[in-house]
């Protein structure tokens, strides 16, 4: 089963831990109240790196019926049953980088939204999304040999009849399509990369998105994720537009 990490740039670091948003406050049903926060620990350091931070998520949200409330006046509103909690991991490199796993986008996009829009006065833990420059990574890439292109997501080309396209395959950026693509206004979107291992036939599949999303073809434990997927967003920091 893949799993993916997401790369993000903070914009204010927490002097200390626990990090909490405010309570936010969601109406159920007539007079009913739910409220949820994210919350922030510390947990000590990556098993890979000792100089990355290794942080826990706990991101409440809502759960719903599979129905409907009616008031009395005949409204029909979705009811908020109960609020279920997720836990995640985080990495944070110093105070520069924060790296999310362990859940999908949707809620780890959400948690950062809620510290940031929620934000508490002081003690503040504010990410942003990235944008890389794949066209430039993909040069780099194939001038430092750190990896090797097997495809890519283009979009927003100036192609007849060519919204979404995807190539791929052996010695793909080499190709007229590729070319033609890369030279026709647009951006590529995400890149299929294999990466080299220690054993010289195998490679490790990952594909990287503009949005600096990482995803690994495989399920590996925290250490073996991290050693695949930093080195890459070490190298990807210098294209972040």
């Amino acid at each position: 089963m893949a799993q993916s990490i997401k790369m993000h740039k903070i914009e204010t670091a927490p002097e200390s831990y626990p990090v909490e948003s405010e309570e936010v406050t969601v109406s159920a049903i007539k007079k009913a109240k739910v409220t949820f926060k994210t919350t922030v620990n510390h947990i000590g350091q990556s098993e890979y790196d000792d100089e990355l931070k290794k942080l826990k998520f706990t991101h409440e949200v809502g759960g719903k019926f599979q129905g409907k409330g009616i008031l009395e006046d005949g409204s029909i509103h979705e009811i908020i049953a109960t609020a279920s909690t997720e836990e995640f991991p985080c990495f944070m490199k110093e105070d520069k980088y924060l790296y999310t796993s362990g859940t999908t986008r949707v809620v780890s996009t959400q948690s950062l939204v809620r510290l940031k829009r929620f934000r508490k006065p002081d003690n503040q833990l504010i990410a942003q999304n990235i944008k890389l420059n794949l066209l430039d990574f993909k040069s780099y890439l194939e001038d430092s040999e750190e990896g090797n292109i097997k495809g890519g997501w283009f979009k927003g080309m100036a192609v007849k009849n060519v919204e979404v396209a995807y190539l791929g395959g052996g010695a793909v950026t080499e190709s007229a399509d590729w070319d033609r693509y890369e030279t026709s206004g647009g951006e590529i979107s995400a890149l299929r990369i294999d990466l080299p291992t220690d054993n010289l036939e195998e490679f490790t599949k990952v594909l990287l998105t503009r949005d600096g999303n990482c995803v690994v073809y495989k399920n590996f434990g925290e250490n073996k994720l991290l050693s695949i997927a930093m080195p890459l967003f070490n190298a990807a920091e210098q294209f972040i537009e």
